[in-house]
């Protein structure tokens, strides 16, 4: 599992996939993200939690999260992923929509600012 710290009132720990699929089940989507690619996300999260296309091929990639608050993870669960390309390569090097599941709308606005302030972080530091 990878972790990143960032000083702020919340952290985001990527689920492994054998820790994911009980946790992530009927989940849906409750945000989208722009703006940012496959690259960004894997410097950010780490791989994804599922990297191989799913069954009927709608997603490609998938990371599957819990947000951590200051006092503990509080069982937030997201995931991000893109959604219906058909196509890996485009998903991995084209794309720049992704598509935030959870149960709850805060939780996943919670990732989306956590990802964007990592890649505002990410992009000053080049």
């Amino acid at each position: 599992m990878t972790q990143f710290k960032r000083p702020s009132a919340f952290q985001v720990k990527t689920l492994s996939a054998d820790d994911s699929y009980n946790l992530t089940c009927g989940s849906s989507l409750k945000a989208h993200i722009e703006g940012i690619t496959y690259d960004d996300i894997v410097a950010i999260l780490g791989e994804p939690t599922h990297a191989e296309p799913s069954g009927d091929n709608k997603v490609q990639f998938e990371w599957d999260c819990f947000i951590k608050h200051r006092d503990g993870f509080s069982g937030d669960v997201v995931t991000l992923y893109d959604w219906k390309t058909y196509d890996r390569e485009h998903s991995r090097y084209e794309l720049d929509h992704w598509n935030i599941g959870g149960f709850d709308r805060t939780s996943a606005e919670n990732l989306r600012k956590y990802l964007l302030g990592r890649l505002e972080e990410l992009k000053e530091s080049v």
